[in-house]
């Protein structure tokens, strides 16, 4: 589980209190707070989360795409216990 520090997760950060992680494609909610309170000693108030389809890529006439991946907006009572800096 890797935070993201995105210009739009920032923005959710500061205006409600939600942090944004990349997690595996077959990460559970429960598994993600259960992380989040064994890394951070935090209890997650709601998790949410979101499959990010992949893009296409091309290198000269070879054309591959990016892995698909998970984010998980994970809400919590206090955003800065986290130490998430950007």
């Amino acid at each position: 589980m890797v935070p993201l520090s995105t210009e739009k997760g920032m923005a959710v950060a500061a205006s409600s209190q939600t942090a944004v992680f990349r997690v595996k494609s077959g990460t559970t909610k429960g598994e993600i707070a259960r992380a989040i309170q064994e890394q951070y000693g935090l209890k997650p108030l709601a998790i949410r989360t979101v499959h990010m389809q992949s893009k296409r890529r091309m290198r000269g006439r070879v054309v591959g795409a990016t892995p698909r991946w998970k984010k998980a907006y994970v809400k919590v009572d206090d955003i800065q216990k986290l130490h998430i800096t950007p």
